[in-house]
């Protein structure tokens, strides 16, 4: 198994907004499991279109290691993209990507589904976008004989992800895995950043480089 658990990005402002998403997340989805089964607005069913169980589907896990592994992922990316982003701007970002997922998830979905983990790849996607370059920390572990870490830039932990994510649809994996709706998150949260990007907004500092300074696309701002 492979996670990552911290990324080398300095942060100028503590990352309040994500640190709420994911106390309210955590709240709301352990209250659920002490529930015999859950309401309907905690579930996204397809065929049954509703923006209330689309977003509040967000808050809601099937068991304590679905939650802890999205709270994981949502913590070590989305603190960077929280601070850099802002606080609002992250919100909109993350509730809107968990619209636009659960959409798709609804009309073309095969079972009812609940999670963040949709929304959590769309923070992925813009981590992308404004961190190609910088360090991932990953951690791996094989039974009980094989573990350790590694750093690698976040392009190729992010694709490695996504390739994974895209697999599994294509192959029609399921295992409980909604990877539509995963590979869906992604893809928008990585359009909104990059149109973010295009249009000048949230320019890189010095210890950043974002996609389109990395690809040669546009020069970094301190070299103007």
């Amino acid at each position: 198994m492979f996670l990552p658990y911290n990324v080398d990005v300095p942060m100028r402002q503590y990352p309040i907004a994500n640190w709420a998403v994911i106390t309210a997340t955590c709240a709301v989805s352990l209250w659920l499991l002490t529930l015999e089964s859950y309401p309907a607005w905690a579930l996204n069913t397809p065929g049954s279109f509703s923006i209330v169980s689309i977003l509040g589907s967000l808050f809601a896990h099937a068991g304590p290691i679905h939650l802890i592994g999205n709270m994981i992922f949502l913590f070590v990316f989305g603190n960077a993209v929280n601070a850099k982003l802002g606080h609002l701007p992250f919100l909109a970002l993350y509730f809107v990507v968990g619209l636009v997922e659960g959409v798709v998830w609804s009309w073309l979905g095969s079972a009812p589904s609940l999670g963040a983990s949709g929304a959590i790849m769309g923070v992925v996607g813009a981590f992308l976008v404004f961190y190609p370059r910088n360090d991932v920390s990953v951690g791996y572990w094989f039974a009980f004989f094989a573990h350790g870490s590694f750093s690698v830039s976040a392009c190729w932990v992010v694709a490695a992800y996504v390739a994974f994510d895209i697999w599994g649809l294509a192959t029609g994996g399921s295992g409980g895995v909604a990877y539509l709706s995963h590979v869906t998150g992604a893809l928008t949260g990585f359009g909104l950043a990059l149109g973010a990007a295009a249009a000048g907004l949230f320019p890189s500092e010095r210890h950043e480089e974002n996609i389109l300074e990395a690809l040669g696309v546009r020069k970094h701002p301190d070299t103007h």
